[in-house]
């Protein structure tokens, strides 16, 4: 019998009759407010395709991104290596491509797994499909990212995966009018920033390119920088803007690439044929250029080690300069930046630089490994403590992605969060909620997202990232994290009293996190349920001392601590230091 829907997969209300019944692919393509209401009942059932978020079925997925990424990274290595005449190594390649490559994997998976899961589990009996060739025009990984916000994009990557698929013909009605403005910016900036004039320029390049070692590093402050660079007996780096004229994407000479997706089948065969008119152009048309422009930045020549926690994944002159030197026996060293690193089952794919670099510094000792060395959450240099009276709560929200990067719905992963801290919010004393301060960084429009999830959202004290994170930390009597964050990892590593509302599947964590997380939830640091969370908060709210103080909490802090965000300790500028020394021997 015809259910006499149609599967939506724009968020183009034009695209579609009003008069159709609709199944929409995911909340991306949803045509409505999306509210606490979609969360209710068996409204996202009826009306919405689940997320493959289950356990059994994410597990599987996963286990397919990976296994293609492997593939796909040693024919990368191949095809680059015959267009450009070259003969890199496999390492050489992966530090320019990996995190690109994990990226869109992880979002071309997502995509498949999604569509498969209409085509296997739900009734309709159209879909509108794009009649355009999917390109995607991107310079780096950052281009790619931001790609993912656009719908028209998207349209045109759901239309390529259905293609592949086998739908029966009669399902298919093709669009030939919307399609994605395929123009792009290549005047960019390189992430160095300008300073003073092409004379002092000229000799910083002479002082500073003879630095035995190259720090760059933009998550760190500059006292922080300059105490390492001091540290380790050279001149700090100066920050230097260089602009390049990137050469435009150019479809003819892509067509030159092979990559034998007809030898293939499942989701690596729709990924190997879009690959070629999806590669930055940062390794195909801008390849020669970008090796010559890291001739004229002042950076060591031959550097004994190369540092950051920031650089290696959008800066593509600093991913060209660590490729370059790693043949002069030079030590690329990687430290953690944020949340999730050997914590998520997956983190193998979804971190690739652990893999390219020759050590990576930890925050913790949850992974055991020759090249994986343990520090201590270096976000936390950026920390200065002051004598600010601590009698502030704010609550920490989760940001609206922009982008959907991951190989699992994290736009679905939010929005559900949103409706479980509306949760949370709604069972706190109602004295409570005068004293509290909500932390969201977006204004406007994106807050009228959140009010339809929080009641009386304007009556709170809001913070939009005004206030200084410092400021902040300094005079925090209790922090709410609604979710879990990098933030999170700075208060435990700096003690501040905190709580947490786990939402991100348990199944998502390794089994040695699984446990770690497990004590936290007994000791009433972390929470699954938002309604119990809020009990313990309005009970302890004039006694945060005496909970946070206690054998339960102090065990399981010490326990998270040591294995996911150990504390700074004294001198740790020396120690961090002397563990650069110690790796570039």
């Amino acid at each position: 019998m015809s259910t006499n829907k149609i599967l939506v997969i724009s968020n183009n209300k034009k695209l579609y009759s009003k008069k159709d019944k609709k199944l929409f692919l995911n909340l991306n393509c949803f045509h409505e407010d999306i509210s606490k209401n979609i969360f209710k009942g068996n409204f996202f059932k009826n009306n919405i395709i689940k997320p493959c978020m289950n356990k059994k079925s994410y597990s599987n997925n996963s286990r397919q991104i990976e296994k293609m990424i492997i593939s796909v990274s040693k024919s990368l290595r191949k095809v680059l290596n015959n267009f450009h005449k070259e003969n890199k190594s496999q390492r050489f390649w992966e530090i320019l491509f990996a995190n690109w490559l994990k990226t869109f994997a992880s979002i071309v998976g997502e995509k498949y797994f999604n569509i498969l899961e209409a085509k296997n589990n739900y009734k309709f009996d159209k879909i509108i499909i794009s009649n355009n060739k999917f390109i995607n025009q991107n310079i780096n990984n950052s281009d790619l990212e931001n790609n993912t916000a656009n719908d028209a994009w998207n349209f045109e990557l759901y239309s390529e995966i259905i293609k592949e698929l086998n739908f029966p013909k009669s399902k298919i009605k093709y669009d030939f009018k919307y399609e994605q403005k395929k123009s792009l910016n290549t005047k960019k900036n390189n992430n160095f920033e300008k300073f003073f004039n092409k004379n002092f320029l000229k000799l910083s390049n002479s002082l500073l390119s003879k630095n035995h070692s190259m720090i760059y590093d933009t998550s760190l402050d500059k006292f922080s920088k300059m105490k390492i660079h001091l540290n380790l007996s050279q001149l700090p780096n100066l920050p230097l803007k260089l602009q390049i004229n990137y050469k435009q994407f150019n479809e003819a000479v892509r067509c030159k690439l092979d990559f034998n997706y007809k030898k293939y089948s499942g989701l690596e065969r729709i990924f190997r044929k879009v690959l070629p008119l999806s590669l930055p152009t940062a390794i195909i048309e801008n390849y020669s250029k970008l090796n010559k422009s890291i001739n004229d930045l002042s950076f060591p020549k031959k550097p004994r080690l190369i540092f950051t926690s920031s650089e290696y994944n959008n800066n593509d002159l600093f991913r060209f300069f660590a490729a370059k030197n790693i043949s002069n026996k030079t030590k690329y060293i990687i430290a953690q930046h944020g949340n999730n690193y050997f914590s998520l089952k997956d983190y193998k794919y979804l971190f690739p630089e652990v893999k390219y670099s020759d050590f990576f510094i930890s925050w913790g000792s949850i992974y055991k490994d020759k090249k994986v060395i343990k520090l201590f959450n270096i976000l936390n240099l950026n920390y200065k403590k002051t004598n600010l009276k601590k009698n502030k709560i704010f609550v920490f929200f989760k940001p609206i992605p922009k982008m959907k990067i991951w190989p699992w719905d994290n736009y679905y992963e939010t929005f559900k969060n949103y409706y479980l801290s509306g949760e949370l919010i709604r069972n706190l004393k109602t004295n409570l909620k005068k004293k509290i301060t909500f932390r969201f960084k977006y204004k406007k429009n994106k807050l009228n997202i959140l009010k339809k999830f929080v009641d009386n959202i304007s009556g709170y004290k809001l913070d939009q990232n005004t206030i200084q994170k410092n400021s902040l930390l300094n005079s925090s009597k209790l922090i709410i994290f609604t979710y879990e964050s990098t933030g999170l990892y700075e208060a435990l590593s700096l003690d501040i009293p905190c709580v947490c509302l786990i939402s991100k599947p348990i199944y998502f964590y390794t089994k040695k996190t699984q446990k770690i997380f497990q004590e936290m939830i007994k000791a009433n640091i972390f929470f699954t349920n938002p309604k119990l969370m809020a009990r313990h908060i309005n009970k302890n709210e004039n006694y945060i001392d005496h909970w946070w103080k206690s054998k339960r909490v102090l065990k399981a802090k010490k326990v998270f601590k040591y294995n996911l965000s150990s504390p700074i300790g004294d001198d740790p500028y020396t120690k961090f230091s002397n563990l650069l020394l110690k790796l570039s021997n």
